[in-house]
């Protein structure tokens, strides 16, 4: 019987590493939105450091014959067993895929408040609002797998909200708990991104807090662009059995804007970019995806006050609804704008300015340590 054993092993091996030959490969996963190992270049160095090996598993493990089959396979039976988590991603109740947060040192918060403040102080006769997002992990908490670890984000956000000078502070924690409650899906099951919905809230709080006019959501035409929607924690857990999300977009028809993006040197009429449906990243069809500055021209609003909004992808879904109020909206992203933030808001003569972020963002990237 040991003989037949290795004989099928042997069989096995051989046409496993036949089909590693002959099958065409892939650069790109989209189920895991990374590209994968090429080939590695083989000489005499390469083999004697070692390096020709380890990059050749690598490549190996990445383009093995039906690698997805088996991916899914190994994370299912592992969920079975009780596993609770996978590449830092918990598998939560009602389908929902939860990014793990971390611990933040409270320097770290400390820090991004003086940021805050600095900026503020700086733009003289400009009102500074913060508005910090928690994420999926604090809302969905009750869908989360027994045992979870959860850092307060709700401390943190307070936290920084405390140190900030001369800022007015929106809580979001409260609105969207209650949006929630309400049935209203309040961020997307297989992504780490709110929905556009809790965009909209976002969008009422703030112009709330400005005492703006808030336009109805009767005034936006609602549209399900997609249902096919596999975001970042989807391509993190390796579960590929799960029900992917629907993207919906609202746009305001009564009024006309000029979008410009300003590296891509280009200009549109749209908020949204649907080629990028066709693609794993769907969400990036906001707003051209993260972009380092853009300037977006409200051509048939009666006002000229300016807004410039500070911000991470959260903001991306939540521009279409606030550029219905000023003039110019503003949008930089810190995370790749190098130039002094300071000096644009006295050039570009800004009335209002918005520091949009998602809690996670502000604990883990350095972006927001660019602001000068």
């Amino acid at each position: 019987m040991k003989k037949y054993f290795g004989i099928i092993f042997a069989i096995c091996i051989l046409v496993f590493s036949a089909l590693l030959i002959v099958l065409p490969k892939q650069d790109f996963s989209e189920n895991e939105n990374r590209y994968l190992e090429e080939f590695p270049n083989f000489n005499l160095d390469t083999l004697l450091d070692g390096s020709f090996m380890k990059d050749l598993e690598a490549y190996v493990q990445d383009h093995f014959p039906f690698r997805n089959l088996f991916v899914n396979v190994k994370s299912n039976v592992e969920l079975s067993l009780g596993k609770t988590e996978n590449n830092n991603v918990y598998i939560a109740d009602n389908g929902y895929l939860i990014e793990k947060n971390e611990k933040t040192e409270e320097h770290r918060l400390d820090r991004i408040a003086m940021i805050i403040s600095n900026l503020s102080k700086s733009a003289k006769n400009v009102n500074t609002t913060v508005m910090i997002v928690p994420t999926s992990i604090t809302i969905n908490a009750k869908h989360l797998p027994k045992y979870a670890i959860e850092y307060s984000e709700v401390d943190r956000i307070n936290h920084i909200y405390s140190k900030a000078e001369n800022c007015t502070t929106i809580d979001m924690m409260s609105r969207l708990d209650e949006l929630n409650q309400s049935g209203t899906q309040v961020y997307y099951k297989l992504d780490h991104h709110w929905t556009t919905r809790a965009a909209y809230e976002a969008y009422t709080s703030y112009i709330e807090s400005i005492k703006g006019n808030v336009l109805p959501l009767s005034d936006f035409k609602e549209e399900v662009v997609t249902e096919d929607f596999y975001g970042t924690t989807y391509s993190k857990a390796n579960l590929y059995n799960l029900q992917p999300d629907k993207i919906t977009t609202y746009t305001n028809t009564n009024n006309i804007f000029e979008i410009h993006y300003i590296k891509l040197n280009e200009t549109t009429d749209s908020f949204y970019n649907k080629e990028y449906l066709a693609k794993k990243d769907k969400y990036a069809m906001f707003l051209n995806g993260n972009q380092e500055l853009i300037k977006i021209n409200n051509k048939t609003i009666n006002s000229d006050k300016n807004l410039l909004i500070i911000k991470d992808s959260y903001a991306n879904c939540f521009v279409p609804f606030v550029a219905n109020n000023f003039k110019t909206t503003h949008v930089i992203d810190p995370r790749y704008y190098a130039k002094s933030i300071s000096e644009y808001i006295e050039e570009n003569n800004i009335d209002e300015v918005l520091f949009l972020y998602n809690m996670h963002t502000l604990a883990t990237d350095q972006g927001i340590f660019n602001i000068k």
